[in-house]
């Protein structure tokens, strides 16, 4: 238990946990080969700030973490089936302005997980290795009954957005003003309840599956999207969703609807191939 403390470049550390701790800071580390690289538990007001990670098993780790922020880090390859950071049970933090290049199969950016609401994901980069199979791989993923989280203004390459409410129902998150482009899944991949998806742009979807460059699930508002070429739909919803003012280009399909009462207005569909 600490606060009010510094964990710098100058202590030489391999590994970081803090646990029940509050007004802390750890910037400018470098940690590789461990798991996780930043452990983070039961604290609040934490700063994680330009730290670099390689190959780590979640770079950082947040279990009932609340607001608290990484920043300006940056993320290369979390192990296969792992994640670079990881919040659950975590709340009203930020992750904001950093980078991800993921080079390992199944490998994931950023999971916000198990009851954690209202976190915000902005301004950071993605890259996933496009010669790896991209199947069943997620950029960043909200789920497990985690509500009204902001995912705004971020730039994925190769990896989708998935909003998870398979499994337990995730509610009123928003996906806006981001660009996803060369993914071979969705582009957004909405299954949670009540998700703003608006002013995002998504490229270039291009996947055997067929799969919808926005998904977009129960009681979705899908608004003000651009779409270009997709060999799936360009926009399908799920029951009682709203599509209205998006832009659809070159795509197999434009706008299905596949549940009850959904409706589609004031939509552009310039190319069906």
């Amino acid at each position: 238990n600490i606060s009010d403390r510094t964990i710098a470049a100058d202590s030489d550390a391999g590994f970081v946990g803090i646990v029940d701790s509050e007004n802390v800071t750890a910037r400018d580390l470098t940690l590789s080969n461990v798991a996780p690289g930043v452990l983070l538990v039961g604290s609040q007001n934490v700063t994680v700030q330009n730290i670099s990670t390689q190959n780590t098993s979640r770079g950082v780790k947040g279990i009932s973490l609340d607001n608290s922020k990484v920043v300006n880090s940056a993320f290369l390859s979390s192990n296969s089936d792992d994640y670079a950071v990881s919040l659950a049970r975590s709340s009203n933090n930020t992750i904001q302005n950093n980078s991800f290049a993921q080079t390992k199969i199944g490998s994931t950016g950023i999971e916000v997980w198990n009851d954690s609401d209202k976190n915000l994901l902005a301004n950071n980069t993605l890259q996933y290795d496009s010669s790896l199979s991209q199947d069943s791989f997620d950029g960043f993923r909200i789920g497990h009954q985690s509500d009204e989280n902001d995912i705004i203004s971020n730039t994925l390459t190769g990896a989708p957005i998935d909003i998870d409410g398979s499994r337990l129902s995730t509610q009123r998150n928003t996906v806006q003003r981001n660009v996803i482009q060369n993914s071979s899944d969705d582009g957004i991949d909405d299954d949670g309840n009540a998700t703003l998806i608006q002013s995002n742009q998504v490229i270039n979807t291009t996947t055997e599956f067929d799969d919808e460059a926005i998904s977009g699930g129960s009681y979705a508002r899908v608004k003000n999207n651009t779409v270009d070429q997709t060999d799936g739909s360009g926009i399908e919803v799920s029951r009682v969703a709203t599509v209205k003012n998006n832009t659809i280009t070159d795509s197999s399909d434009g706008i299905v609807l596949e549940g009850e009462r959904s409706v589609a207005r004031n939509n552009t569909i310039d190319t069906i191939t």
